[in-house]
């Protein structure tokens, strides 16, 4: 019955925005053919992969250091958007910057010298997002704590602030913590490094130099959505899974006897790997020490 009530929510949720539509075309490219789980050799290496929707995909900027060199500090949010490729939603940031003309370029503006342009970006969309809301990043020297939808360093951040879009390493780009719905949280700060929770529970150190934005990843309620229909996983490309004992011996370890069997053996892969409770983690080797 919870459920119920919040997938109807979400519903009226999705029936509300008008995203779907609307894409910045210069950012905007098709994605390639599509193999369907076949390798250059076209055997299937990845089942059940085939057929899916076409689907265009968005260049959506994850690194930190083009808005440094840009030195740009605040974005306007010019549409909340869809994205087929990602369970969270995308913003589209605008920003103005200037280009200063030297004098053989001034024939182009006889009356000044500056250049006025616009710039777009696709990033991630924090939760509670608006149209015509402000993203920046912390200042020092304005300002004594970061506030809402700003990007920083965790270095400047308070203990038990929800962040996303985290960098493993400085001067990288965002890699950690980008699916819809998620945030980690930052439990510590020691003399080079933070301890930060991850939305699996798992606990890293990650430098404070590395930067993060503040909040948490949009669409937290995806995980109210329900497949209604067979059609829903076949439009993602994923085509019927097969029981092993339903298939011919030569395909499964499973397959073949006199009708109806239950394979005969402990449940295997296709392969005859064990199923359940094997562990196939290998184990860490030490390493070897040298004499010099």
């Amino acid at each position: 019955m919870f459920k119920s009530v919040y997938y109807k929510v979400y519903k009226n949720f999705l029936k509300n925005l008008t995203i779907k539509k609307f894409k910045y075309k210069p950012l905007v490219q098709g994605i390639l053919r599509k193999k369907s789980g076949r390798n250059n050799l076209g055997k299937i290496t990845v089942y059940h992969r085939g057929g899916g929707v076409k689907q265009l995909y968005k260049n959506i900027e994850n690194s930190y250091n083009k808005f440094l060199i840009l030195k740009l500090k605040n974005w306007i949010v010019e549409s909340i958007e869809y994205d087929c490729n990602r369970s969270c939603y995308i913003t589209l940031l605008k920003n103005k910057y200037i280009y200063q003309l030297n004098k053989q370029n001034s024939l182009l503006l006889k009356f000044s010298n500056y250049f006025f342009n616009t710039i777009y970006m696709y990033r991630i969309a924090n939760e509670n997002l608006k149209k015509g809301d402000l993203i920046s990043f912390f200042d020092e020297e304005n300002q004594f704590f970061v506030k809402k939808n700003q990007y920083a360093r965790l270095n400047n951040m308070f203990t038990s602030s929800e962040i996303f879009n985290i960098e493993n390493k400085p001067n990288s780009k965002g890699k950690l913590v980008r699916a819809g719905g998620c945030k980690a949280k930052l439990l510590r700060k020691y003399t080079k490094n933070g301890l930060i929770l991850m939305p699996s529970k798992e606990k890293k150190l990650i430098s404070l130099w590395s930067f993060a934005s503040l909040g948490r990843v949009s669409n937290f309620l995806k995980i109210f959505k329900k497949d209604y229909k067979a059609g829903n996983s076949r439009m993602k490309g994923k085509r019927p899974h097969v029981r092993g004992v339903a298939m011919n011996p030569i395909d499964h370890p499973h397959g073949g006897g006199e009708g109806k069997t239950s394979g005969g053996r402990h449940s295997v892969s296709r392969w005859g790997i064990l199923t359940k409770g094997y562990i196939t983690k290998r184990k860490k080797q030490k390493k070897k020490k040298k004499n010099f």
